[in-house]
């Protein structure tokens, strides 16, 4: 275990205890839950970078899951709907051209983007799954520039946080576009659920950001967001995810769902994942 500085402001001696969660898989394990005077919440102590590995193993932790039971089958269909979606946030600003999804996974969505005929390659240290647009070492595209780098749910598990981005500025071209997704610590159905809550996924989610924390922590590596839009669906999954029991699933979740999802839309900074798009400063 590891204990690391703010990735904001680099402070070490602030951190306040906010939360003490269970690995979902192994629920007898607790990680702590710190937040920094400047407001960025993180989970410190953490597992280090070869420490983490065998908390991906888990049979049941999606990619991995390709099963059958409803979940599954519903978390294939939302990947489907989302990757079109992807898509065409996309394609407001490219309509071709080259992309790096960043901490890709399995690479699902980099494979979608070959299809649609973009040359697409994806960067994944974590995940066995290898396909032959794969790289395990981001040093060999160091002569590379991309049009678009993807980073959809991956910039929570990244242990060198702020050398990996400023790696992705250098990748980016000029004009590119930087998009990126994350679970929101202010998301609304978080109240519901208390620690069972899906989003904090200790100890693989290392950060747990808000659009405030994101923006200061990206202008800091000298980015400017230019879109934001709420994730939808990842709060109807969240719920789903996050509810124990068949009480909770029956009675409780569709009412959760109503409300978190008529407060998003009040307020879209209350989603359960919000996905930025970004450029260069």
């Amino acid at each position: 275990m590891e204990f690391v500085n703010c990735i904001i402001c680099n402070s070490r001696d602030k951190f306040d205890l906010i939360e003490s969660v269970p690995d979902r898989f192994f629920n007898k394990k607790y990680y702590n839950i710190l937040q920094c005077d400047c407001g960025m919440t993180m989970l410190n102590p953490r597992p280090d970078k070869v420490e983490i590995s065998k908390h991906y193993m888990s049979s049941d932790y999606h990619p991995h899951n390709k099963g059958k039971k409803i979940i599954n089958i519903l978390y294939g269909i939302g990947q489907i709907l989302n990757n079109k979606s992807k898509m065409e946030i996309i394609k407001k600003y490219f309509k071709q051209g080259k992309t790096l999804d960043f901490g890709g996974g399995d690479g699902q969505f980099s494979r979608f983007m070959i299809k649609n005929n973009w040359d697409a390659v994806y960067y994944e240290p974590h995940l066995e799954v290898k396909k032959d647009n794969h790289i395990n070492d981001i040093s060999c595209l160091r002569d590379k520039a991309f049009n678009v780098i993807t980073m959809f749910h991956s910039i929570e598990h990244i242990h060198e946080l702020n050398k990996s981005i400023d790696e992705i500025y250098n990748l980016l071209d000029k004009d590119g576009v930087l998009i990126l997704s994350f679970p929101n610590y202010n998301a609304y159905e978080r109240r519901f659920f208390n620690k069972s809550w899906i989003a904090y996924d200790a100890p693989r989610h290392l950060y747990h950001f808000t659009i405030n924390s994101m923006t200061r922590f990206l202008k800091e590596r000298k980015f400017e967001i230019i879109r934001t839009k709420p994730i939808y669906l990842d709060s109807i999954y969240n719920i789903i995810m996050s509810s124990n029991n068949f009480y909770e699933k029956v009675f409780k979740m569709p009412f959760q769902i109503f409300f978190t999802l008529l407060n998003i839309f009040i307020d879209k900074n209350k989603s359960s994942s919000i996905l930025l798009v970004c450029q260069k400063r």
